[in-house]
């Protein structure tokens, strides 16, 4: 049997100017590893003030666009934190997904979860961070947002019903976390009756806090 194949990355760091970092390039290649992608390379930008419709500027975005296809790129990881908007642009000008550094750590969260509550709680950050990044293909779908007659059954559009479901599945995440909250609680005072001693194990992203635990 086949192991699955990795996803080909290309890895942008974003540099401040006068400030390059060489260790933040080699941190998020380690995260891009962690979640299972092959690092094709790590291409540096330098932003002085961020593009509001792409992030980085238009030179930065033609160069990404060739590399991606002469590399056969899968996705493109972002070092930073992109709005729907930015991350949405970039994808269509480059021709691959683009994952920003948020989507990239859920990710990795989403690989590592193992009890049942933090699977929900990954769960639930994904979804809310993919919420704002749903769009539909064209003008035409985008007029037949927001439930108008006739489309708020089967006959809506895809796209307001992934909205429609991520909503849903949203709520019911959240009432399933707040009766695991009440559980904790109603167990933390059980445990402060008892006088149990309480141990907080605090480490970065990746560090190997979930090895040590267990």
């Amino acid at each position: 049997m086949s192991s699955r194949r990795r996803e080909r990355a290309l890895l942008v760091q974003p540099q401040a100017p006068g400030h390059r970092d060489p260790a933040l390039a080699e941190e998020f290649a380690d995260l891009a590893r962690s979640a299972g992608a092959e690092v094709l390379t790590v291409v540096e930008a330098r932003v002085e003030r961020p593009s509001a419709s792409h992030y980085l500027g238009s030179g930065k975005v033609e160069e990404l666009k060739g590399y991606c296809e002469a590399a056969e790129v899968d996705v493109v990881l972002v070092n930073a934190r992109l709005s729907p908007v930015q991350e949405r642009n970039l994808s269509d000008d480059l021709g691959c997904r683009v994952i920003d550094r948020v989507g990239l750590i859920l990710d990795i969260f989403a690989l590592r979860a193992a009890s049942a509550d933090g699977k929900l709680q990954v769960e639930l950050a994904q979804l809310k961070h993919s919420a704002t990044r749903l769009t539909g293909k064209g003008k035409a779908m985008d007029s037949q947002r927001g439930g108008s007659i006739g489309l708020r059954g089967p006959g809506e559009t895809a796209l307001e019903t992934d909205r429609r479901l991520i909503r849903a599945r949203i709520e019911a995440l959240e009432k399933r976390l707040e009766r695991i909250e009440v559980q904790r609680t109603q167990m933390r005072r059980a445990r402060a009756r008892n006088e149990l001693p309480r141990v907080a194990l605090v480490g970065y992203t990746n560090a190997g806090k979930s090895t040590l635990f267990n």
